[in-house]
C-alpha cells in the first residue's frame, strides 16, 4: 500500500489469495510509516508487536476514561484494573494486529459520543472532531467498523427523545436544535468515512460500491479452517450458534461476567436516571455484533477474537455496576464485600498471567476449571504463540550442541511458519512448514510442533506430545508446544520410496516401501503419516486385508480420520472392481460417506464416492459427487476429466465439452 501512494502501484488493488484488499489499512500503514522512519525494516515484527501494544494499553486507558466520566473516578480505576488483568485480552495486546486496534478505535468512539452527548444542547466542536477520528480509524481497519455511524444516530436520537431540554418536546426551539444536531451527525459521518478511505487503496477506487462489497465480503467470510468446539473438530463456517457466547463464558474472568449480570440489576435501580440511558448505551454495543454474527451465520473462529471490540463494554459495565454495588446504602461493608469479592475473582487471572507469559491469551476460567480441564475440548494456542518460546529455547539451548555444515543446515520442520525466529540462523538451520500429520513425509532432525489443529482423542488420551519430546512448552499443567528430535527416518524413507514407486508403477519399489513402513510402524505404533503410508502401500500390491487392519489400527488413535477412512474405502472399491463383487462397492459407498460425515470438505472423498456411483451405473449420485469434489476443491483435474467422462457416457457431449473447457483454464 506504501507504494501504491508513492510508486503508484496497483498491486494494493486486488489481492484473490488473502482478500487483504477489502480490508482498510489505518493501523498497518501508520506502522509501515513508523517503521520506515525509524529505519526498522530489520524488525518488521517486533515495531508492529510495539504498536499493537500501544493500542492494547491505549484501549484499556480509553475504558477507564469512559467510566470515570460515566461512574467516578473508583469505578474508572477498577475499570483500568479489570481490563488489564484479562488475559484474553492482554495476550492479544501483545500480538493481534488487527482485532485489538479495532477495539481501541470502537470505544475510543464510543468515549467521545458519550462526551458528546453530555455536553449537549451544546454541540462540541472538539468532540465531533475525535468522533470523526474514531470512526476513520476504526472504518479504516475494518468494514465493520461503519457501524460506528448507525451507532451515532441511533444512540444521539433517543438521547434527544429522553433527556428533558430546556424546550418543550416539537417545539420551534426544539426543532431548531433537533435539526441542528442531524446537520452535525452528518458531518461526522461523512467526515469519518471519507478519513477511513484515505489509506484504503480498494476503497479510493470507487467509494461507495467498493466498501460495499467489502462488506459483503466481510460478513461472509469464504476461507473456513477447522476448529476445536466442545470436544468436535468443527469447519469454522459450520459452527453452532452458541460458538462466540460460550467462548466468552469460559475465557472471560468470572468477576467480570459477574459484574456483567450484576450491571442488569444496576441499571434497573438507577433506570429513573440518566445514567440508565449509558447502561443502554453499553450493552446495546456488547449484545447487538453479537446476534448479528449469530443471525448472519458469520464466519469466525479463534474463539471470540473477532468480537473483542464489545469487551471495553463489558468492562465498563462490569466496572460500573461493582463500584455502584460498593457505594449500597452508604455503608461501609458493601465497600469491604465487594472489594474482597474483587480481589479474590482477580486471583485466578492474575496467577495465569504470571506463571503463563508471553502464552498469557491461552486462558480459561474457574467456570471452565481453568485450561488443565477444558484442554482437549476447545482450542487453545489458536494464534501458534507458543512457537516463538519453543524456538528461543532451541536456539538457546539445543542449536549450541548440535554440529551443522554450511552446506547441510539441520532441518527443523513446523507446524507453522518458524522463519522469522531463525532469521539469524540460516547457516545452520532450514526452517520450514509441514501439516502435523505429514511429518513423517519429510526429512527433518527437529521438529517445533503446537498443538492446535489435533484431534481431541489425542490430547485427551496421551499421544500428543509426540515421541522423542526433549522440550515442553506449557501452559498450567498442560502441553502446548514441543519439540522433538528425530532418531528414526524409516517413515521418511518409505514415503520417499512409495511415492517413486508409485509413479514408476514399480512393484519392487513398493515391497521395499513396506519393508521400511512396517519398521516405522513397530518404532512408533502411533506414527499416523507411516501408518496411512502403509495402508496405501499394501493396497497398491492388492494386500487389502492388511491395508484395512492397518487403518483400523490408524483410526484407534485418531478416530474419524478422513485419510484413513479414505484408504479403507478404496481397498473395498479397487475388490470390488477385481472380483466384480457388489458387496464390497457397498461397503466402500459406506465408508466414504463417512470419511465425508467426518470432512464435508473431503473433496477425495467425494470424487471416490463419484467413481463408486459411476461403477454402479448411478447417473445422477455419479455427478453430484464429482460436482462436490470441484466445489471444494477448484483445481482437482481428475475430476473434471471424471466428470466429464460421465457426461459423454450418457451422452452429454455438451456438458462434457464445458467440463473440459473449464478444466483447461485451472491456472
Amino acid at each position: 500500500m506504501y507504494r501504491y501512494f508513492t510508486e503508484d502501484d496497483p498491486s494494493a488493488l486486488n489481492d484473490p489469495q488473502y482478500k487483504l484488499n477489502f480490508y482498510g489499512q489505518s493501523f498497518d500503514f501508520f506502522t509501515y510509516l513508523l517503521i520506515k522512519l525509524f529505519h526498522l525494516e530489520e524488525h518488521p515484527y517486533e515495531a508492529r508487536h510495539v504498536m499493537v501494544a500501544l493500542t492494547g494499553a491505549a484501549a484499556i486507558l480509553v475504558t477507564g476514561l469512559l467510566v470515570k466520566l460515566l461512574a467516578g473516578n473508583a469505578a474508572g480505576w477498577l475499570a483500568l484494573i479489570l481490563m488489564f488483568l484479562s488475559p484474553r485480552f492482554l495476550g492479544h495486546s501483545f500480538n493481534n494486529p488487527l482485532d485489538v486496534p479495532f477495539a481501541l478505535g470502537n470505544i475510543f468512539t464510543l468515549y467521545h459520543m458519550v462526551l458528546f452527548l453530555k455536553k449537549l444542547p451544546r454541540i462540541s466542536l472538539r468532540s465531533s472532531l475525535w468522533i470523526a477520528v474514531g470512526i476513520g480509524w476504526t472504518n479504516g481497519i475494518r468494514i465493520g467498523g461503519l457501524l460506528l455511524v448507525p451507532y451515532l444516530f441511533l444512540f444521539a436520537g433517543l438521547y434527544l427523545l429522553v433527556r428533558k431540554w430546556p424546550w418543550k418536546f416539537f417545539s420551534a426551539l426544539w426543532w431548531r436544535f433537533a435539526l441542528k444536531g442531524l446537520l452535525t451527525l452528518v458531518l461526522i459521518s461523512m467526515a469519518g468515512y471519507l478519513l477511513s478511505l484515505l489509506t484504503w487503496p480498494y476503497a479510493l477506487q470507487d467509494v461507495i460500491n467498493h466498501p460495499i462489497q467489502a462488506f459483503k465480503v466481510m460478513t461472509n467470510i469464504q476461507v473456513s479452517i477447522r476448529v476445536l468446539y466442545d470436544g468436535l473438530i468443527l469447519w469454522s463456517d459450520r459452527l453452532p450458534w452458541h460458538y462466540i457466547p460460550k467462548n466468552i463464558l469460559i475465557s472471560v474472568p468470572v468477576i467480570i461476567l459477574l459484574g456483567c449480570f450484576a450491571s442488569l440489576f444496576t441499571w434497573y435501580s438507577r433506570r429513573k436516571e440518566m445514567q440508565s440511558y449509558f447502561y443502554f448505551m453499553l450493552w446495546f454495543t456488547v449484545l447487538f455484533p453479537v446476534i448479528f454474527i449469530i443471525y448472519r451465520e458469520s464466519n469466525v473462529y479463534g474463539g471470540w477474537r473477532h468480537m473483542m471490540f464489545i469487551y471495553p463494554s463489558m468492562i465498563a459495565l462490569s466496572s460500573m455496576a461493582l463500584s455502584q454495588l460498593a457505594r449500597i446504602g452508604q455503608k461501609r461493608i458493601a465497600t469491604v464485600v465487594v472489594s474482597v469479592l474483587v480481589a479474590a475473582g482477580l486471583f485466578h487471572p492474575l496467577r495465569h498471567t504470571l506463571l503463563n507469559h508471553p502464552n498469557t491469551y491461552i486462558y480459561f476460567n474457574e467456570w471452565a476449571g481453568g485450561i488443565n480441564h477444558t484442554y482437549g475440548s476447545f482450542e487453545t494456542d489458536y494464534y501458534a504463540n507458543s512457537l516463538k518460546p519453543a524456538s528461543d529455547y532451541f536456539i538457546e539451548n539445543i542449536l549450541p550442541g548440535v554440529e551443522s555444515q554450511a552446506d547441510q543446515p539441520i532441518r527443523v520442520v513446523s507446524n507453522s511458519n518458524i522463519s522469522y525466529y531463525f532469521r539469524m540462523y540460516r547457516d545452520q538451520v532450514t526452517p520450514f512448514y509441514s501439516r502435523y500429520y505429514d511429518r513423517g513425509r519429510t526429512d527433518w532432525d527437529y521438529a517445533i510442533l503446537y498443538c492446535n489443529y489435533l484431534h481431541p482423542y489425542q490430547l485427551n488420551n496421551g499421544l500428543w506430545p509426540p515421541k522423542n519430546t526433549i522440550h515442553e512448552i506449557k501452559v498450567d499443567d498442560v502441553v502446548v508446544a514441543a519439540i522433538v528430535e528425530r532418531l528414526n527416518k524409516e517413515d521418511y524413507l518409505g514415503a520417499t520410496l512409495l511415492n517413486e514407486a508409485l509413479r514408476e508403477q514399480n512393484s519392487e519399489k513398493v515391497s521395499l516401501a513396506i519393508r521400511h513402513l512396517e519398521n516405522a510402524k513397530l518404532y512408533d505404533p502411533n506414527n499416523e503419516a507411516a501408518l496411512l503410508d502403509l495402508g496405501n502401500a499394501y493396497s497398491a500390491v492388492y494386500r487389502f486385508e492388511e491395508a484395512r487392519a492397518t487403518m483400523d489400527l490408524l483410526l484407534e488413535f485418531y478416530p474419524e480420520y478422513d485419510k484413513a477412512l479414505n484408504v479403507k474405502a478404496y481397498t473395498y472399491l479397487m475388490e470390488a472392481q477385481l472380483k466384480q463383487d457388489p458387496a464390497s462397492l457397498d461397503q466402500a459407498i459406506a465408508i466414504f460417506n463417512q470419511a465425508i460425515e467426518s470432512n464435508h470438505k473431503f473433496y477425495t472423498g467425494y470424487f471416490n464416492l463419484g467413481l463408486c456411483y459411476a461403477y454402479k451405473d448411478d447417473k445422477s449420485n455419479a455427478i453430484y459427487n464429482l460436482i462436490q469434489a470441484i466445489k471444494f476443491n477448484g483445481k482437482y483435474r481428475q475430476a473434471y476429466e471424471q466428470l466429464a467422462q460421465v457426461y459423454e457416457h450418457y451422452g452429454d457431449t455438451e456438458l462434457a465439452r464445458s467440463v473440459r473447457d473449464r478444466m483447461s483454464r485451472i491456472p
